[in-house]
């Protein structure tokens, strides 16, 4: 049904923070990895890029595993780095290892920019351990 009301509703449902969070909130994993089976083959577009960073603040509030499948199906869809770096501006050393760490696996996975090296590079307190 979740991908269903994707593709129907395009408008209302793609970079919606209020629907993601009831979808993540009460999702299984094996209804995560479906979605994430549409995402990856484009037939469900989750994110707005030009809107994703003011939706990954939001997700800071949110429960580890929501937080977990918010950041899978940012992978799945494929978000450009760059529209996502602006979020690490307001990780506070200590608190938000959910981002942290998917931060982190994101990054790895993704070609180096000059844009996200500078941010990273302009964090401080960064936490390293």
């Amino acid at each position: 049904m979740i991908p269903e009301l994707y593709q129907k509703f395009p408008s209302v449902t793609t970079g919606n923070a209020n629907i993601l969070h009831l979808i993540v909130s009460c999702i299984d994993s094996q209804q995560l990895h479906t979605i994430i089976c549409h995402v990856m083959n484009k037939r469900v577009k989750i994110f707005n890029v030009r809107s994703i960073s003011p939706l990954l603040r939001t997700t800071l509030e949110w429960e580890t595993f929501e937080q977990y499948c918010v950041w899978q199906l940012v992978s799945a869809e494929s978000v450009p780095s760059e529209s996502v770096v602006d979020v690490l501006k307001d990780l506070k050393d200590g608190h938000h290892y959910e981002l942290f760490s998917s931060m982190l696996v994101f990054l790895k996975s993704v070609k180096p920019t000059e844009r996200v090296i500078k941010k990273l590079i302009s964090l401080q307190n960064f936490n390293d351990q």
